[in-house]
């Protein structure tokens, strides 16, 4: 039976009439827990049995809305801010985002994924400590872009198969809301990236971890008609100062439509992703 808990001065029949409306558009896990909160930090105030609670928290650090699954126990959580409280199809479109989480996990699908980053692992690893920068810095950096890669995938899987069962228009009002709500950045990360990764390797992460959130929408959105304006919108707003490294992960989306299908597939884009990072620093 799923249950829902509504945590802090939120609208219980909106959300109740929201998640009613949702689990008639997608397969649900019976047993699913789905949390609202009101704020990000009352994520550590859930009980929960003492063998998930530290795995648990370590998720709630992010401070993003999340599903989470150990052996048979399924969750979502969902932070609820001013823009989600009103705007039912966004609400909607998050919920069926962290549920498809869910049935991929289910599926094998991420099983999967991880075992196929492990066959390709070693190998771009090696071809990271040729780099010529500080071993313990190219560490740290190989295992953030390897969690991010991972994390990228993952959405992928999960957003194509919303797309698939004909739920894009939800979808869309979520990554809208999201997109929009950070008013057009258009980030300013660097000059020469090459020449400023000599100093902070980080800002490396942070431009790739960035260009790889924003593929996450575009490969299963690239050739919907519904998503053209949400993708017009990426690409002038999200893309303007970055163009290097754009360019580069635009490349990803050749591989996508050319290879998905195929069993290489998540073997392919590891590999892609790592070689984007090196051909960057090398």
């Amino acid at each position: 039976m799923m249950i829902i808990k509504v945590i802090g001065h939120l609208d219980r029949k909106y959300i109740e009439k929201t998640v009613s409306k949702t689990i008639r558009l997608i397969k649900t896990p019976r047993n699913l827990h789905i949390y609202f909160l009101e704020n990000v930090n009352l994520c550590y105030s859930l009980k929960l049995p003492r063998n998930i609670l530290n795995r648990f928290k370590n998720v709630c650090r992010n401070k993003i809305s999340f599903s989470f699954k150990y052996k048979e126990r399924e969750m979502i959580i969902i932070y609820m801010d001013k823009v989600l409280a009103k705007n039912e199809e966004s609400l909607i479109g998050l919920l069926l985002h962290e549920i498809s989480h869910i049935n991929q996990i289910n599926k094998g699908v991420y099983s999967r994924v991880f075992e196929d980053f492990e066959k390709v692992r070693e190998k771009n690893h090696n071809l990271f400590l040729k780099l010529k920068y500080d071993k313990k810095d190219l560490e740290w950096l190989f295992n953030d872009i390897s969690t991010i890669a991972v994390l990228t995938l993952k959405d992928i899987y999960a957003n194509n198969e919303l797309i698939k069962n004909k739920l894009t228009r939800y979808l869309i009002a979520y990554y809208k809301i999201e997109l929009e709500r950070k008013t057009c950045p258009r980030p300013d990360f660097f000059g020469n990236l090459k020449e400023a990764a000599k100093y902070d390797l980080d800002l490396v992460r942070l431009i790739f971890e960035f260009e790889l959130s924003l593929i996450s929408v575009i490969l299963p959105l690239y050739k919907t008609k519904k998503a053209k304006e949400l993708i017009r919108y990426i690409s002038k707003c999200y893309e303007v100062n970055i163009t290097a490294v754009s360019k580069k992960c635009h490349e990803l989306i050749i591989l996508y439509f050319k290879d998905f299908r195929k069993k290489s597939f998540n073997e392919e884009f590891f590999n892609a992703v790592f070689k984007k990072v090196y051909d960057v620093l090398k």
